[in-house]
């Protein structure tokens, strides 16, 4: 069966940097964990290592530990869903009116109270109102009763590849203004996309309160740029994808042997492909899957099986053992929509848990001072 390795050191570290990098320029991060599945396992190691207010793009993945941290609703609320939002959400990411007085209803009917941050196109143009309709927006919301209006959000770069300078301070300064106007004198001012980490490190944070980003966390990377992060070295091991060898044969292709394994790894959604290169993979710029043993080399994918090339492998492989994969975005989503097995690694062993276990295994465990994994692991 293929399985996940999450690598809670790794993971640790990078939660450490980011949350330190953020305290020490005034902002908070509001991790968005997408390519995870908002997977209950990481969204509570992060909540221990005080990240307490998540952002979730789908608003059926219910709470794992009510209580503990609170959750944004950052994508755009389907009407349809308003009472959902309403009921497992503290705070809300909308630009529609009519979607707003949905939630409004909604939360009339619950008896309780929620955040609305409005969103606004900054320049990206994916979602948001227009700086225009602000101003008319905010005093609708002013006359509902079950929503507090609590200030604006924005997404960057994430569909046009435009990385913002420092005139964008022009129009959240206008935002501001207009909070001020409306009597909201300490607005949240929330951007997402990873390039805004940059972005504060070059020209400060001005008004910005609150980053939505997740590849910090889960990659070490900014893909947005594929450049480093700013604020310390990452680790990019997080995850890896382990497939078992089903069979190894001797292969002639274009004239020449080669060894090639086949391996299992699951079956992904149907058009997307892993190989590195292939163009017609969804944001095939991105890196896919890399294998991790020395000498092999990635050749095909079809249904279930992965076919990597290990001519020039300096050891022998055999069936039935298990090959590492580090994978990118998109492979690393679709291994999560596949709902793998999850292997969590801690010092120098790994255990095999399944996701109503790890509360328990969590609070057996301590992440401090984890050792380095031995070589016969083979995981990181």
């Amino acid at each position: 069966m293929p399985r996940i390795h999450v690598n809670l050191q790794a993971l640790a570290h990078n939660a450490n940097l980011t949350r330190d990098w953020a305290n020490g320029h005034g902002v908070s991060i509001s991790p968005v964990l997408k390519a995870v599945k908002e997977n209950a396992l990481i969204v509570k190691f992060l909540a221990s290592r005080e990240f307490l207010n998540f952002g979730v793009a789908d608003p059926n993945i219910l709470n794992p530990a009510p209580g503990l941290f609170r959750r944004s609703s950052v994508a755009l609320t389907p009407k349809s869903l308003a009472h959902l939002v309403a009921q497992n959400f503290e705070i809300s990411f909308e630009s529609e009116l009519s979607t707003i007085l949905a939630l409004d209803d909604a939360c009339l009917a619950l008896g309780r109270k929620m955040d609305i941050i409005l969103m606004v196109n900054l320049g990206d143009h994916r979602e948001g109102m227009e700086l225009s309709e602000i101003d008319g927006a905010i005093n609708h919301l002013s006359l509902l009763k079950n929503l507090n209006f609590r200030g604006f959000g924005s997404t960057l770069s994430c569909l046009s590849h435009n990385i913002p300078g420092p005139e964008l301070f022009d129009k959240l300064g206008y935002l501001v203004t207009l909070s001020f106007k409306h009597g909201l004198n300490h607005p949240i001012i929330s951007l997402g996309g990873t390039v805004m980490a940059s972005f504060v490190e070059n020209y400060g944070r001005g008004p910005i309160t609150e980053l939505r980003m997740g590849d910090p966390f889960l990659f070490g990377w900014d893909l947005y740029r594929n450049a480093p992060l700013p604020g310390g070295i990452y680790r990019q091991d997080v995850f890896a994808l382990a497939g078992e060898i089903l069979e190894i044969r001797e292969r002639l292709v274009s004239g020449h042997y080669h060894k090639r394994a086949l391996i299992e790894l699951g079956r992904f959604q149907s058009g997307v492909s892993l190989v590195p290169g292939d163009q017609s993979c969804l944001n095939h710029c991105l890196e896919k899957l890399n294998c991790l043993w020395p000498g092999s080399e990635i050749v095909g994918m079809t249904a279930g099986y992965l076919i990597v090339d290990v001519t020039n492998s300096p050891q022998n492989l055999h069936v039935g053992q298990e090959l590492l994969f580090r994978p990118g975005y998109w492979a690393l989503s679709q291994a999560f929509l596949a709902d793998f097995d999850l292997v969590i690694i801690n010092s120098s062993q790994s255990l095999s848990v399944s996701s109503k276990d790890f509360s328990t295994y969590l609070s057996k465990q301590s992440y401090i001072g984890a050792t380095s994994l031995s070589r016969q692991s083979l995981c990181f």
